[in-house]
């Protein structure tokens, strides 16, 4: 599944596809011994999007509550008002 990225997450786009550029070649020649690069890599965006992510503004905020691919509970999972109350017998 391809990541969706938001207008001020564009560096951190531009290092996961650094990443997965250099995964898939080491998948494709194993020899490459490029693990150190991908780790110091990952590491970077990690520290960037931490630092990114402390610095929003009220509307950056509101896009990556909005964002598609944002966890969001289950719906399907009966509510509590979904529940049936117990019938009381009629006194007639």
């Amino acid at each position: 599944m391809k990541k969706t990225f938001l207008d001020f997450e564009k560096d951190i786009e531009a290092l996961d596809e650094k990443i997965d550029e250099l995964r898939s070649m080491q998948e494709s020649d194993p020899s490459m011994d490029i693990g150190e690069e991908v780790d110091r890599l990952e590491q970077k965006s990690a520290e960037l999007l931490k630092q990114t992510y402390a610095e929003l503004t009220p509307w950056q905020i509101s896009q990556v509550a909005r964002h598609p691919n944002r966890p969001c509970p289950s719906y399907t999972s009966p509510s509590p008002r979904d529940r049936t109350r117990p019938r009381m017998p009629s006194s007639a």
